[in-house]
């Protein structure tokens, strides 16, 4: 049996946090939530993240420099941004940061 993904959740609203958490264990990944950049921080420096999606903007740090934080550690970890709207400078940054994908959020009313 292979070992679950561990998979490092930085998002700062409550309601999503809990959507996109349980929607990614039921994907079947360990799911490492985090709601602020000191958090995700820890997380990082600590090792043994395989996957990070992340906001671009986090309170507590910039998800830019999360992004580029996860890629410094020399580790394979994949890299996700997401972002509220699509920026390309934010997108153009992100990719340049390190992260391999990006992704605009669902608006708030599909939530409701």
């Amino acid at each position: 049996m292979s070992q679950m993904q561990r998979l490092l959740l930085v998002e700062d609203e409550p309601k999503r946090l809990k959507m996109y958490q349980a929607a990614l264990a039921g994907a079947g990944f360990e799911v490492i939530p985090a709601t602020n950049g000191a958090r995700a921080l820890e997380v990082i420096a600590a090792g043994d993240v395989d996957l990070m999606v992340t906001e671009a903007s986090i309170p507590g740090g910039d998800g830019i420099e999360l992004v580029r934080r996860m890629c410094q550690r020399g580790a394979a970890a994949h890299v996700i941004l997401m972002l509220s709207a699509l920026n390309n400078e934010t997108v153009r940054r992100g990719l340049e940061a390190g992260a391999q994908q990006y992704l605009v959020k669902p608006n708030g009313e599909l939530l409701a």
